[in-house]
């Protein structure tokens, strides 16, 4: 499982690096949304790592960034995750709290895989600003990417 968990990660990864140089190629002429998603995606990421090593996060959920920062920012979180995924057992329970302050209790599998859906989700409603705003957009769909 953790092979699947590992390819669900690289997918996701990959697919901000594609929104990433998309955002940058219309960096004069993007919606705000974009970034304010964007850094969500990222922020989400950053967060849940955080949860599963019991430390504080950098960023609050919907902090916004800069696009300059993006690749570094998917990078890092990237090489979080796939060490949290090389530390961890995917069954093994992890107590949180959520931005509310609401208790939960998850597995690392679940949360690894509920930062790849985030980022999905989240990309594809980039893709419609960008669709809209500027006439231009990618697939990101994993599909694509197993091709």
């Amino acid at each position: 499982m953790k092979s699947f968990v590992r390819n669900f990660l690289e997918y996701n990864h990959s697919s901000n690096d594609k929104v990433i140089s998309l955002l940058e190629k219309h960096k004069e002429e993007l919606p705000e949304k974009c970034i304010t998603l964007f850094s969500h995606i990222l922020n989400a990421q950053e967060i849940w790592n955080a949860r599963i090593l019991g430390k504080q996060p950098e960023f609050k959920v919907w902090d916004v960034s800069n696009l300059a920062e993006f690749r570094n920012f998917n990078q890092r979180f990237f090489s979080g995750s796939i060490a949290i995924l090389e530390e961890f057992n995917l069954d093994q329970k992890i107590d949180y709290r959520t931005s509310k302050g609401d208790p939960f209790i998850s597995t690392v599998q679940d949360i690894l895989i509920h930062v790849v859906n985030h980022g999905s989700y989240h990309r594809g409603q980039i893709m419609q600003l960008l669709r809209d705003e500027v006439n231009d957009a990618i697939s990101t769909d994993y599909i694509f990417y197993k091709r």
